[in-house]
């Protein structure tokens, strides 16, 4: 087919903001709109630190652990935020058991 043709079927508006004419790949143009928004750069969800929300953050850790066949968990931001989720969630769930089923 014509290539003049393959762009007047296209059903998707063209993006322009400034990240458009940046040498990178579709996929990096992508990543960088979602950290501009505030969200995860892999699954869209609010980031919990860095690029990350708190489930990729802790996966993105453990990868990087595994890969440096670290053994010690230091002190970092993931630790402490995993720690509070975990925490809250315990708590979500003590509050539910408490509360009597009609």
């Amino acid at each position: 087919m014509n290539s003049l043709l393959m762009k007047e079927k296209s059903t998707h508006a063209r993006i322009e903001d400034e990240f458009t004419d940046l040498p990178v790949s579709r996929a990096r143009k992508y990543q960088l709109r979602r950290q501009k928004e505030g969200n995860c750069i892999k699954c869209g969800q609010p980031q919990a630190a860095a690029f990350y929300c708190l489930k990729h953050l802790i996966a993105n850790r453990e990868t990087i652990r595994r890969a440096n066949g670290a053994k010690r968990r230091n002190r970092s931001l993931s630790y402490a935020l995993e720690a509070k989720a975990k925490a809250a969630r315990r708590e979500r769930v003590s509050h539910g058991a408490k509360q009597p089923s009609h």
